[in-house]
């Protein structure tokens, strides 16, 4: 696993035939890029 995820907080579940695996990512780690949007 890399370094940026919560081992202590990975999941799964299975339901219906669908395998969801949620790895979440610690705080520092998330980057929020800026976004430009041009409005005309």
């Amino acid at each position: 696993m890399p370094e940026t995820v919560i081992a202590s907080k990975i999941g799964a579940k299975y339901t219906d035939g669908i395998l969801e695996i949620t790895l979440p990512k610690k705080e520092e780690s998330k980057q929020n890029p800026s976004v430009n949007i041009a409005v005309q």
